[in-house]
């Protein structure tokens, strides 16, 4: 009896980086599929969709490209983060969705299981908390001056 391979999604920072960073996509959807994986690549998706580093960025293809993450997130069995992640809006979401299903979260670099405590949307509920403490000060500071 077979047994059928885990599915696992790739999660990295592609806008801005060099060609997308499809490099680093391809090395790290190699090593685990050399581990017995089946890999679902935002890089390949896209190379299907005919998508590069030098096509436009815009609405349509954000909208059509997180679709096809959503789904493949969907289907995973857990996700592998390439470092650098965390710099990524992109990925951010892409983690949250995973952490929602309760999917395992593992390092693409060193294939541990991941821990993440802190959940992407509080990354920006801190930033938020941090720029109304920073805005109340200042109006404070401003009462005080009158």
């Amino acid at each position: 009896m077979s047994t059928v391979p885990k599915r696992i999604y790739i999660i990295g920072k592609m806008r801005g980086l060099p060609n997308w960073n499809f490099e680093e996509f391809d090395r790290v959807a190699d090593y685990w599929r050399s581990s017995g994986w089946t890999v679902l690549s935002p890089a390949a998706l896209d190379r299907a969709c005919g998508y590069n580093s030098g096509s436009r960025v815009d609405d349509k293809y954000l909208k059509h490209v997180i679709s096809m993450d959503i789904a493949c997130i969907m289907s995973a069995d857990a996700v592998a983060v390439i470092p650098g992640w965390e710099d990524s809006v992109g990925s951010t979401v892409e983690v949250a969705l995973a952490q929602f299903l309760g999917l395992p979260i593992y390092c693409a670099k060193t294939c541990k299981e991941l821990n993440l405590v802190q959940k992407p949307w509080e990354f920006h509920r801190k930033a938020l908390d941090s720029i109304h403490r920073a805005i109340k000060t200042d109006i404070e500071e401003l009462k005080q001056g009158d």
